[in-house]
């Protein structure tokens, strides 16, 4: 398991506010990390439901945008770490 930090271009959001800007998720590879969605909600593409025309989804991107998130890796998690798992997210209530 790794540790990556997610982050959203404010272009890429659909708002100010009410919207996620990124998030730490401890996961296996750069690309689950792109699939997960900050409220800890899905960890696939596939349970993904873009809502007004593909725009967004529960105040973050749309699975159409994944591929523009900037994903760095930051370190590899402890070897007792089994499970997938976002540690914290930045979200911006409004």
């Amino acid at each position: 398991m790794n540790l990556y930090h997610v982050e959203a271009d404010d272009s890429l959001l659909h708002s100010e506010w009410d919207i996620f800007s990124d998030f730490v998720v401890c996961c296996e590879t750069e690309q689950i990390a792109r699939e997960t969605h900050p409220s800890c909600e899905a960890f696939s593409l596939k349970d993904w439901n873009d809502d007004r025309n593909g725009r967004y989804f529960d105040g973050w991107v749309s699975k159409k945008d994944i591929n523009k998130l900037t994903v760095t890796f930051l370190a590899n998690a402890t070897t007792d770490v089994k499970e997938r798992g976002v540690i914290c997210s930045s979200f911006h209530a409004g």
